[in-house]
């Protein structure tokens, strides 16, 4: 499995470097540090799942996102907002946040490269946004 060993945020875009000596240049745009969410697949409850937007990618022309799946990651991950969205509607989310997009998604990226397991108590998908 590919991980994250670092990245670089500057006025252009993200550059996300990988294990394998690879990295994705990621642009920042309006949406960048933003909080979306779309609900969870197969639940009787309507649990939010939601996702920080990084931006999108020429290289891959792709749009990507942070969010903790158990399923797909067994913790914080990078996916396409496709992958995100599993074949549901994605909305905006409304929640106040102190934090500017930066900071957010320097935030997110940490986790990501940290690895902490995904635990449905402690650290899920609301864990890793909050």
């Amino acid at each position: 499995m590919v991980t994250i060993s670092s990245y670089q945020i500057n006025q252009q875009g993200i550059d996300i470097y990988f294990t394998n000596n690879t990295y994705l240049p990621i642009a920042l745009n309006d949406d960048t540090g933003q909080i979306f969410w779309r609900y969870k697949v197969n639940t009787i409850t309507n649990v939010k799942h939601p996702c920080i937007y990084l931006g999108y990618s020429q290289v891959t022309q792709t749009h990507y996102v942070v969010h903790n799946h158990y399923k797909l990651f067994g913790t914080a991950g990078i996916s396409s907002w496709k992958e995100f969205a599993a074949n549901q509607e994605v909305y905006r989310g409304d929640r106040p946040c102190i934090n500017n997009s930066v900071i957010r998604i320097q935030k997110a990226l940490d986790h990501v490269i940290r690895q902490e397991e995904y635990s449905f108590a402690n650290y899920n998908c609301q864990t890793l946004v909050n």
